[in-house]
Formats: structure tokens, sequence, C-alpha cells
């Protein structure tokens, strides 16, 4: 799990490097593995990465929309999990793909309108000041 997800966030930040994203399709397939073994391993965040790997690429990429609906569906069945978390990562690796502007914006409106106080978990904190960040770039990520 946590090669992947080095792996993943190495390659993200190298996308201009044909090299990098030829190892993408190696983090997906180990995340896939965590999932078939133990799909709620911290916190179920197997399943987030793959809805952003599935969710943001085109499919002649290896997007798939399907495979990315089924896990954040997947994810939201897990006992015990960030909720918001999904949800934040289902609206901004799927949604603009799809240009669904209105379930990007009713989503990620309905996260960032969570009270934040001392007894908000971090992970639906985070997801609060990641939605609220998200709903300031609607217009740069719908036509």
């Amino acid at each position: 799990f946590w090669y992947a997800l080095n792996l993943g966030a190495w390659v993200n930040h190298h996308l201009d490097d044909l090299t990098a994203v030829a190892q993408a399709h190696v983090a997906e397939r180990v995340m896939r593995r965590v999932v078939d073994l133990a799909p709620d391993y911290y916190h179920g965040f197997a399943h987030l990465f793959l809805i952003a790997y599935y969710g943001s690429r085109p499919p002649m990429l290896g997007g798939n929309p399907d495979a990315a609906q089924r896990h954040y569906e997947a994810f939201k069945a897990l006992p015990d999990v960030p909720r918001a978390l999904g949800e934040v990562f289902y609206g901004r690796y799927c949604l603009p793909l799809q240009q669904r502007r209105a379930d990007y914006e009713g989503l990620m409106g309905a996260v960032a309108a969570t009270h934040i106080d001392a007894q908000t978990g971090l992970f639906q904190a985070l997801a609060a000041r990641r939605a609220r960040l998200y709903l300031l770039a609607v217009d740069h990520l719908f036509e």
C-alpha cells in the first residue's frame, strides 16, 4: 500500500515525464491487490486511490468511469471510513471528466458546509477544507 501510494504521488508530480507516467499502472495494480486482500486497510484509502486513478484519466489512458464508481460505492460501504473524503475524491476526480457540474457543486457544497470543531476528525476536516478549495476552481474544471 505505502509503496503504491508513494509511487502514485511521484507519478502525479512528474506528469510531464513519460517514464514516470509509464509507472502509473504499477501503482494501480498494487492498489487493486490491496483492495483484494484488505479493502479497509488504512481507512480504505486504496479505494480512494483507485477512484482518482480511474476517474481522472480518459479511457484511452486507462481511465474507467465504471471502475471509479465501483470503488466509490465500495468505499462508502466500508465501516468507519472518512465518508466526506470519499465524496471529495469522487467529486474532484470523476465528475469534471464527465462534466457533471451540478453534481460536483452539490457534493462539494455539502462537504464544505461541514462544521469543523475539536470533535471533527482529521480526515473530515481535511475533506471540508479541500471541498472549499475545489469549489473555488469550479469554473476551471467545467466548460
